[in-house]
């Protein structure tokens, strides 16, 4: 792990929507598992989609989001706002939820 990662103050939060050499990957997990931080958001990484041996959607306090980290367009945008309002309404889950029990049988 990154110095930077180590030094962070309590209750430093990381979001990351940008790609680069500015971030090695597995530097906030192992932040994570070390409680230097509460949590990370990541909305890109180094391999798009993810591999399935990815432990990215499995690690407490990180929460995944599907590359929306730009400026997008409501053509875009509201068909998916729409769906998740309408799954709300329903009470039913979310088809963008990732469920961390099946990824983590499906590595095995």
């Amino acid at each position: 792990m990154r110095r930077s990662f180590s030094n962070v103050h309590l209750g430093t939060y990381l979001i990351n929507v940008a790609r680069g050499k500015h971030l090695v990957e597995e530097d906030p997990y192992q932040a994570l598992i070390k409680d230097s931080f509460p949590g990370a958001m990541l909305d890109v990484y180094r391999t798009e989609p993810l591999p399935n041996s990815s432990v990215s959607g499995l690690i407490q306090g990180i929460t995944m989001t599907p590359h929306i980290g730009k400026r997008t367009t409501r053509k875009l945008l509201l068909p998916q706002l729409m769906g998740e309002y309408k799954t709300d309404k329903r009470k039913t889950e979310s088809v963008n939820l990732v469920d961390r029990v099946k990824r983590l049988l499906s590595m095995k």
